[in-house]
């Protein structure tokens, strides 16, 4: 399968079968990315995820929606993979600051 196939499902979800992508969706699409080495594509997809949780302009954001410690280790592991060490410190440390249990 190709990188791009978990990015146009992940994109059709809510599109075409009306169902919004979870956290799991994205970490896959993302993961598909990664090991790919599609830098394009892993930033498109971060792009989607934060619209996803932040909201639209007009709509509320998903509260909660990055909760998820898997999803946060796929952004760490991604962002490092593609040379954003920073970003993907900045990560990690929002993610020990949530007090969430960890995985």
């Amino acid at each position: 399968h190709r990188p791009t196939d978990a990015a146009e499902l992940l994109q059709a979800m809510r599109r075409v079968h009306g169902v919004a992508p979870d956290h799991a969706s994205f970490g896959i699409a993302l993961a598909s990315a990664r090991e790919a080495g599609d830098a394009r594509l892993f930033l498109e997809l971060l792009r989607t995820l934060c619209a996803e949780a932040g909201g639209r302009r007009g709509e509320g954001g998903r509260r909660g929606f990055l909760v998820s410690d898997r999803l946060h280790s796929e952004l760490i592991a991604g962002l490092g993979f593609f040379g954003e060490p920073r970003r993907a410190l900045r990560l990690l440390s929002q993610l020990l600051d949530t007090d969430l249990p960890l995985s």
